[in-house]
């Protein structure tokens, strides 16, 4: 809509060029481009009732009301734990309600300090314990090890070693 007006601006513009340009002797010329320009300001009115009449329904479906928060606060454990509810829903709840998340690190207690500010004004902290290096490839070697181990790969490709 946007284009539009920008696009009905620019007509505007023109036919008051084109108007402004004529010779005010040659009337039926004058007239006809005074006719276009009306239409073009005409025009652009249409357009920008249109965006404001779209901006104010969007304001107003945008708005929700705190009934509907509390509502969803009673039930957000059920909601973020339902099978059916993906990832993408939950990053939408977590955008709605988190403003700002700062992690900091606090060397001398080796943890990583989070807080968390949420929408209504309320801030969290929490102090997680942080991972050296060598904890973090110690962890990934664990799992790669406490994988089973297949002695006869069925891999097509691979000899089995019967014939």
């Amino acid at each position: 809509m946007l284009r539009d007006l920008e696009a009905a601006r620019y007509a505007a513009d023109r036919a008051f060029r084109q108007y402004d340009a004529a010779d005010p002797e040659n009337r039926l010329v004058a007239g006809e481009l005074e006719t276009r320009w009306n239409q073009a300001l005409v025009r652009v009115a249409e357009i920008e009732t249109r965006i404001a009449d779209h901006d104010a329904a969007t304001a107003q479906s945008l708005d929700p009301e705190p009934l509907s928060f509390a509502i969803l606060a009673q039930d957000l454990k059920t909601v973020w734990s339902a099978p059916e509810t993906d990832v993408r829903l939950k990053k939408r709840i977590v955008r709605t309600v988190i403003r700002e998340a700062l992690a900091d690190l606090d060397d001398e207690t080796a943890e990583i300090v989070l807080t968390i500010h949420w929408m209504g004004g309320a801030h969290t902290e929490l102090q997680l314990p942080r991972r050296s290096r060598h904890e973090r490839f110690a962890s990934r070697w664990k799992r790669e090890r406490s994988k089973p181990c297949d002695p006869w790969p069925t891999d097509p490709g691979s000899s089995s070693g019967k014939s």
